[in-house]
């Protein structure tokens, strides 16, 4: 067994690492995915290779917070159960033992599912993947109109990780009503997330304009697909997106250990 760990991962092998992923995915009905470059919050790769040329397990640590880091860890389907990610999994552990450990498990996987039990992990939240199809051309009854009217500026480069929209108020032009920040996934889907309204305005409907003008201006452009992530216990958000027209796609548990 040969384990190489990267702060960065070599151009060289992303390739693989992601022929890795979609080999997992197709085999347990899942849709993540293995965080490569530009992705922001990866400390650190480790890989496993069952010879010098087949590359059998790949694990990456992502940061959460200041004490929390997500491990996303794939192993080829014939692999599993030969220990490379237990190898995998003791070297992140002995690197970040001073974190709390999350781990993703997409519903019904049940080899996710024997590993974390066999851990001991324990369920902390649920998290929901929901999409709104740019390409139908349809917005429901929505939003019902703010007390104070407002204009969405858009980013400079839509292109840009975390390129960064404003919804501006007339009454207060040089503070934000609303904000929130997108990212391309591919060529024809972009992420939304960091949705955020100030406290102080909070319930006068500019969360849901917010989310009514981006859609407005993308259906303009050439992406098909606007997904975001959304807590599980999170209710408000989660009216607020279905309301909008967002279905839900795949629910995520998430464990700690």
């Amino acid at each position: 067994m040969d384990i190489r760990y990267y702060t960065a991962l070599p151009p060289g092998l992303q390739q693989p690492v992601c022929q890795l992923a979609a080999c997992c995915r197709a085999h347990d009905n899942s849709s993540l995915s293995y965080p490569l470059p530009p992705e922001e919050g990866v400390l650190r790769h480790y890989l496993a290779f069952g010879s010098p040329q087949k590359l059998v397990g790949a694990l990456a640590v992502i940061s959460w917070d200041e004490d929390t880091v997500e491990i996303a860890a794939f192993t080829q389907p014939e692999e599993r159960k030969k220990g490379f990610f237990s190898k995998l999994l003791a070297l992140a552990l002995a690197d970040f033992k001073d974190y709390e450990i999350l781990f993703a498990a997409p519903f019904g996987c049940k080899d996710t599912m024997y590993t974390l039990n066999a851990l001991g992990a324990e369920h902390s939240h649920d998290e929901h993947q929901m999409e709104f199809s740019l390409s139908q051309n349809r917005l429901p009854g929505f939003p019902p109109p703010p007390q104070k009217p407002a204009t969405l500026v858009p980013p400079r480069d839509i292109l840009s990780p975390g390129a960064r929209w404003m919804l501006l108020s007339g009454h207060t032009p040089d503070s934000p009503v609303g904000t929130c920040l997108t990212s391309p996934v591919s060529p024809s889907c972009l992420c939304l997330h960091q949705v955020m309204v100030p406290r102080k305005l909070r319930g006068q409907g500019f969360g849901s304009l917010l989310v009514y003008e981006l859609i407005r201006h993308l259906e303009t452009t050439e992406f098909l697909r606007l997904i975001l992530h959304v807590s599980g216990d999170n209710a408000p958000a989660l009216a607020l997106y279905k309301k909008a027209g967002f279905r839900i796609t795949e629910t995520l548990s998430y464990y700690s250990y």
